[in-house]
């Protein structure tokens, strides 16, 4: 860090510059130099955490309900940064990751915008609940959530997208959501620009009609594989209204049963099936 020298340490305007360039570690190197620059860049540090394996988002759940060493605004810990935890980088997060893992980080981070949970199996359906229930300032501020490939049932889901009104981003691909999972979607997020459920095999066509009806503001609308949506027409105006090509497959000659349904038996095609196998 020395090749930065105390000129452009101890000047803000360069800093200000610099900071969307450097990495993390870098981040975290400058903020120990001075107070000044520490007030620059710590929001910068943990405004969108990269979190690429287990020990990295351990070391956030730890630190972010930790109080602020210096005064900096309203901001009183951590937490206060943060606006996305997106665990889709952690390799083993569908058996490593658990919700008291992250509990810390929804109970800190009231200002979060984003929240990727891809592939977090091992978040039992009660804890799901509690992360979102018990933290309704998280609840306001979140614009956009991704909980593809999550194996909990669909009224567990519901359940949550009722207390996230302002959501204007929403991936539940391969879950098990279903046509009273839209009509819920339909009635509390009028504000949604963004769907995408690709390979939810319990959707049909009236789930997406109540979508369009519902949801005024969605302009992208990914349906692949979802072998009860038959009309493409709707799904083509809503995603004409974002200048989105056709993003999806339900008029072509595509046979389902040449596809094994997500959690059947899929021994019987590969004795030596593994999990892993069929994810990557």
């Amino acid at each position: 860090m020395a090749s930065y020298g105390p000129a452009v340490i101890g000047n803000s305007v360069i800093l200000n510059v610099l900071r969307c360039y450097l990495r993390q570690t870098d981040l975290a190197t400058l903020c120990l130099v001075q107070r000044d620059t520490w007030r620059q860049l710590v929001v910068q540090l943990y405004k969108e955490p990269q979190l690429h394996n287990m020990k990295m988002l351990e070391n956030l759940a730890n630190v972010v309900g930790a109080a602020l060493p210096l005064q900096l605004g309203p901001h009183q810990c951590y937490g206060d940064f943060v606006h996305s935890l997106d665990l889709s980088m952690i390799p083993d997060r569908w058996s490593l990751v658990n919700g008291d893992d992250i509990e810390p980080i929804f109970n800190y981070c009231d200002h979060m915008q984003s929240i990727n949970m891809n592939l977090c199996l091992n978040i039992e359906d009660v804890k799901f609940q509690n992360l979102f229930d018990k933290n309704p300032s998280l609840c306001e501020s979140l614009t956009s959530l991704d909980v593809s490939e999550l194996v909990a049932p669909a009224p567990v889901i519901t359940h949550v997208l009722n207390v996230l009104p302002n959501l204007k981003s929403l991936t539940l691909s391969e879950t098990k959501a279903d046509d009273h999972l839209l009509a819920a979607v339909a009635k509390c997020m009028p504000n949604l620009e963004w769907l995408e459920i690709n390979r939810c095999y319990h959707i049909t066509d009236a789930g997406i009609a109540l979508i369009a009806k519902g949801c005024p503001k969605l302009m992208y609308l990914a349906v692949n594989k979802c072998h009860g949506v038959r009309n493409a027409d709707v799904i083509k105006q809503i995603n004409a209204k974002g200048g989105w090509e056709d993003v999806t497959d339900s008029e072509s000659d595509y046979s389902y049963d040449d596809e094994p349904e997500w959690g059947s038996d899929l021994d019987e095609h590969d004795e030596d099936f593994e999990y892993e196998d069929y994810l990557y």
